[in-house]
């Protein structure tokens, strides 16, 4: 594996795992080969990997996994590698590397070694991306090439010259640009025309154009020359600071959104606000962007409409206070409860770890079968993972707890005077009451008959 940068050596691993494998006599029944992108890029690969040995029959296992490193089957410390290599080992599979041969974990010793070659190796990554840092830095300042070209750009020779096929896709992104269309409009464009990017050894990726990574192509001053002049790289960013500035404008000033952060559609999506059409007849709207739960659409309710039925919501409820314990969410879990649940989950998460490594030690002093203590890894491990979950749901419920608690003492005193202040209060104001409402009501939502109903979408 390789990461995404360095995917051209792919075919030279390839090359040395089939030699190595001919030379010896050995017969490759599975060449696993990928880019791992992200922190979870290469544990992910390795996951996989050792769920799909798992899986098979001890019979059917491979004998031993060809690996050009031992410290890529874990890109983090040296115990996860070496935790691997211990899983591998106690699945019947040996692990042979090109700079170390079979790599042993037979006894103590062998350990000791190997944990010891994977620090060296780790050592000499940190140097290696020193000193790739460092020549990085010499090329910026001296405005050499460097890196992966940028799209519609390529290197030859280390000078930039232009890829006559993908050179016009950008400046029809700094042409779109110029016109005022925004990122959005942008990337749906150059998703219809933009070829896949080509990379020096001959593959091809296609491009996902997201607004953001529009916005750092016209960023990119790397095209200046080759495929736009400096002036229409200026006037490109002149007018992205005028859209911004336009955005942030109706949001504060001309457009105000007195339930945002309030409001959710009754598919259980967030709804915010949205000014659509051209002056005159440029109208407000709560919109959900989860097209996929909307034929591919967004869903647009008139925010006029929303704020009137809000303050008749206000009315009713000041007019009959029992709404408010009709509609109440239901009771939370005190935070001081939830807290103790969570010591405790993180006490059990500890106890597990022991456990974990009075397993390894019985097996260690050979008092325990490897087929034995995997079992027991193994349920350790799911036992483990359910834990993790709990602890993360009980974080967010104390979130939630707290936040309900301390909004909790003055909301009921809010609603009941907030139908008179709400039409004449101010943006801010008027969020604040919202906000309290839809706390002590457990939601506010916008069902499908666009009507605005107290409680959580369904």
């Amino acid at each position: 594996m390789s990461a995404e940068g360095q995917s051209e050596t792919l075919p030279h691993q390839r090359a040395w795992g089939e030699e190595v494998a001919s030379m010896r006599g050995w017969r490759l029944s599975r060449i696993i080969e990928g880019v791992a992108t992200g922190k979870a890029g290469p544990r992910r690969i390795v996951h996989d990997l050792l769920s799909d040995i798992r899986a098979l029959d001890a019979e059917a296992r491979p004998t031993r996994l060809l690996m050009i490193r031992a410290d890529r089957l874990g890109r983090g410390s040296i115990v996860e590698s070496q935790i691997v290599l211990r899983d591998l080992h106690d699945l019947g599979v040996s692990v042979f590397t090109r700079d170390q041969g079979e790599v042993k974990l037979d006894s103590a010793m062998d350990e000791l070694i190997s944990a010891a070659t994977l620090a060296v190796a780790r050592h000499e990554n940190d140097v290696r991306r020193d000193k790739m840092r460092e020549v990085r830095r010499r090329k910026r300042e001296a405005g050499e090439p460097m890196g992966k070209a940028p799209y519609g750009l390529r290197y030859k020779n280390n000078k930039c010259l232009i890829d006559g096929e993908r050179a016009p896709v950008v400046r029809e992104a700094f042409k779109l640009r110029l016109q005022g269309k925004g990122l959005e409009t942008i990337a749906r464009r150059l998703t219809a025309i933009a070829p896949p990017h080509l990379y020096v050894n001959g593959n091809s990726r296609v491009v996902n154009w997201t607004p953001t990574r529009v916005r750092k192509l016209l960023l990119n001053r790397a095209y200046i020359g080759p495929i736009v002049d400096e002036a229409t790289f200026a006037r490109a960013q002149k007018a992205a600071a005028l859209l911004a500035n336009d955005r942030k404008h109706d949001r504060r000033r001309r457009y105000p959104w007195p339930l945002a952060g309030s409001l959710r559609c009754y598919c259980g999506r967030g709804m915010l606000g949205l000014a659509c059409g051209i002056e005159p007849w440029r109208y407000r709207y709560y919109a959900c962007r989860a097209r996929w739960n909307h034929d591919d659409r967004l869903r647009l309710v008139r925010a006029d409409k929303l704020e009137e039925q809000f303050v008749a919501l206000l009315g009713r409820l000041r007019a009959s206070p029992k709404l408010i314990e009709r509609h109440r969410r239901r009771s939370l879990t005190s935070p001081q409860l939830l807290e103790r649940t969570l010591k405790d989950q993180k006490a059990r998460l500890d106890e597990l770890a022991r456990k974990r490594g009075v397993a390894w030690e019985l097996h260690a002093a050979g008092k325990v079968r490897a087929e034995d203590v995997q079992e027991r890894l193994d349920a350790l491990n799911r036992e483990r993972g359910e834990i993790q979950d709990r602890i993360v749901a009980v974080q967010q419920e104390l979130a939630i707890a707290k936040a309900a608690t301390s909004q909790q003492r003055d909301a009921e005193a809010l609603i009941r005077r907030g139908a008179q202040i709400f039409r004449r209060a101010n943006v801010e104001e008027q969020n604040k009451i919202a906000r309290a409402v839809s706390v002590e009501l457990g939601g506010l939502h916008v069902d499908t008959d666009q009507k605005l109903k107290p409680g959580a979408a369904a």
